[in-house]
């Protein structure tokens, strides 16, 4: 799962509020949950895989909330391995989300 954000930043790199088209850079946060649920407030946008697949594990990416959009998504169904026929590989998608604006 990979979360991407949009961070402004001043010349010495430390994060500002207001948007500089210069100083723009795409940052990718690969988790923990915890650093995903801190990295989500300052995220304008972000790069799910998603994967029809059940796994035990007790930490798990915040849950998506009506704040995002999705905007693209792309598709595959699950296939026989290649590498080995008596595997199935999952579905899965890459869903690109973009944060709502609030109109005024």
């Amino acid at each position: 799962t990979k979360l991407e954000t949009k961070l402004e930043t001043k010349p010495e790199n430390k994060p500002k509020t207001e948007l500089d088209s210069e100083a723009k850079q795409d940052i990718f946060i690969i988790g923990g949950a915890q650093i995903y649920q801190q990295a989500l407030a300052i995220a304008d946008q972000l790069i799910i895989t998603e994967v029809e697949i059940e796994v035990a594990g007790d930490a798990y990416f915040p849950q998506i909330d009506q704040d995002w959009q999705a905007i693209a998504r792309e598709s595959f169904p699950s296939q026989i391995n290649p590498k080995d026929s008596t595997q199935t590989l999952p579905a899965y998608a890459f869903v690109h989300y973009a944060r709502k604006t609030v109109s005024s």
